[in-house]
């Protein structure tokens, strides 16, 4: 017995939603994990350090 999720003229099954979902939750988690993690301050610094270089 195959269930299935159905929303409008798409339809999955249950197994297919759960991998969908479960996919999307580790992109969000390794998303939230090196955007707290990355250095936006001093990458900030450094390309508009080498832009002011480059203009000399």
């Amino acid at each position: 017995m195959l269930l299935t999720l159905s929303l409008g003229n798409l339809e999955i099954s249950e197994m297919s939603a759960a991998v969908l979902i479960s996919v999307s939750l580790v992109f969000l988690v390794s998303f939230g994990i090196v955007s707290l993690k990355n250095d936006s301050k001093g990458m900030m610094e450094w390309m508009f350090d080498n832009k002011n270089n480059e203009k000399r």
